[in-house]
């Protein structure tokens, strides 16, 4: 792996693991949703200060060159958020049809009683 890459890679890591922190401090995020940015951070910061490791698992599955495999686990991280997200979404969704149903109950009873 190039030393510009594993620059490129620690300082991205750094990036991520820094401006999770702060959305977490913040309460933009809950911690439960900023695990895989934390775990992915790591990942991107450990295979960055030991290439070897990441040379390893590279031939160890297959690929042919090391970035190749670091571009694949973040697809994978990339696609296991937007699955996460989606089922967030699709929660919150239910939760306001309900409530939107509620209201209307609640403001037709309303009007009943006038």
């Amino acid at each position: 792996m190039s030393i510009t890459l594993r620059i490129a890679l620690f300082i991205v890591g750094l990036l991520m693991l820094i401006s999770t922190t702060t959305m977490v401090k913040k309460n933009e995020i809950p911690i439960r949703y900023s695990l895989w940015w934390f775990l992915s951070s790591i990942v991107l910061v450990v295979v960055s200060l030991f290439p070897t490791f990441i040379s390893m698992i590279t031939s160890f599955v297959g690929f042919q060159v090391s970035s190749n495999l670091v571009i694949g686990i973040f697809i994978t991280f990339l696609i296991i958020i937007t699955q996460m997200l989606t089922k967030v979404v699709s929660e919150q969704s239910k939760k306001i049809t309900s409530l939107i149903q509620e209201i209307s109950m609640l403001k037709k009873e309303k009007d009943d009683e006038k």
